[in-house]
């Protein structure tokens, strides 16, 4: 019993970590292409902010990936066990 709760519990997560990681990237890819077109038309000249949060996100997003590929490989024995 105590098994299969976890397993519901880490399938969930591991959905709800995909989803978190898909949105940081649109996130990320939105201010990257603001930021560029900023630079292209000089019209706003101050992106240090927006850089140093794309720079955030990604390091964000390289440890949610991790995080995600632990949770990934600890379901995945737990399915072999079952069987």
């Amino acid at each position: 019993m105590f098994i299969r709760q976890f397993e519901f519990c880490m399938e969930d997560s591991a959905l709800h970590l995909d989803c978190a990681i898909k949105n940081l990237r649109l996130l990320q890819d939105e201010i990257c292409r603001e930021i560029s077109a900023m630079k292209k038309t000089d019209i706003f000249l101050v992106t240090g902010h927006m850089e140093e949060c794309c720079d955030a996100m990604f390091s964000t997003l390289r440890e949610l990936e991790r995080i995600q590929s632990e949770m990934d490989s600890a379901i995945e024995v737990l399915y072999k066990k079952e069987v």
